[in-house]
């Protein structure tokens, strides 16, 4: 593991947890693209534990058994540089085989990175699980920017594909409308800010006693609270078209709904960005539902952004 020399400041470097499975390979093909962008580093991180696996106790640290899986870690290494290679020649691509438990290692990893991406599942899925389990620790747990990558991410022009960002006025989306601009910004294509207000009539576990007439004010002091949260970043990033959008419902319906293409865009979000805590979060809880609904559903990549230290 690389040396880190303070607490704070992020290196230039993208890091990618690779195992060998299909969306292992689409992560480091995203992270190869977005050091291509940011001119960074790319970092590819294979990660075992001498207990997972086929055996376990003595019969695991025999050393056929521990040389095998490095064996196996190094082929996957060396595959992910080569594909980086084959699509960037000019990016600096490093590797790291470490003995210890992959989310373990990728969240301490995280601390210092640009920015961490996984692909959603790994090569030991199980059948019907959404998400996997080092994605949704490090998207629990992880700091700086934590990328979740389910399928190849979209292809065409970038402006067909714009970075979306759901906010809520908390310090959480502040961050993550930060790095949403900075984003948008480096894929030359528009920014949508998304903010959501209550639903229709009739929702009984959110406005049971709402008018329609209730819900248009609620509405109308969202798209102002919106605009108060925009306020000052088109000056910052001039290059950024801006669409503010206010969406009736839950949030993460709202975000869901447009990510599965409901009209309300004309393609699939290149990137769906969130803060990795809301307004209505419970103390203890690192990531809030919102991000939790986004990870395991959405169709597209996913940055949860997480604060760093200070």
């Amino acid at each position: 593991m690389s040396e880190f020399v303070d607490s704070v400041s992020p290196e230039n470097v993208i890091v990618v947890g690779v195992d060998g499975s299909p969306q292992s390979t689409a992560a480091v093909d995203w992270a190869a693209t977005e050091a291509d962008r940011r001119r960074a580093d790319i970092r590819l991180v294979y990660a075992w534990s001498p207990v997972v696996g086929a055996f376990s106790g003595a019969e695991a640290m025999q050393p056929a058994y521990v040389e095998t899986l490095e064996e196996y870690g190094r082929t996957i290494l060396d595959q992910g540089a080569a594909q980086v290679t084959a699509a960037f020649p000019a990016l600096t691509v490093t590797t790291e085989l470490c003995r210890s438990q992959p989310a373990v290692e990728l969240l301490e990893q995280s601390e210092r990175a640009l920015m961490t991406v996984v692909g959603a599942h790994g090569s030991n899925r199980i059948l019907g699980m959404l998400v996997g389990s080092v994605a949704l620790r490090l998207a629990t747990h992880g700091t700086g920017p934590v990328v979740i990558v389910r399928d190849e991410p979209p292809t065409g022009p970038g402006r067909e594909h714009p970075v979306m960002v759901g906010l809520d006025g908390s310090d959480s989306s502040e961050e993550a409308l930060s790095f949403a601009f900075e984003e948008a910004s480096f894929r030359h294509t528009r920014l949508i800010a998304v903010r959501t207000s209550p639903g229709a009539p009739g929702d009984s576990y959110l406005v049971p006693y709402l008018t329609e007439t209730d819900l248009q004010d609620i509405e109308a002091e969202q798209h102002r609270l919106l605009a108060e949260q925009l306020a000052g970043w088109s000056e910052k990033y001039p290059d950024v078209p801006v669409h503010p959008l206010v969406l009736r419902g839950p949030a993460a319906a709202g975000l869901l709904g447009l990510d599965n293409e409901n009209g309300a865009l004309p393609a699939t979000p290149a990137l769906l960005v969130v803060g990795s805590r809301g307004r209505g979060g419970f103390t203890g809880l690192l990531l809030g539902s919102v991000g939790q609904a986004l990870v395991a559903h959405a169709v597209g990549p996913v940055c949860i952004v997480h604060p760093r230290a200070r």
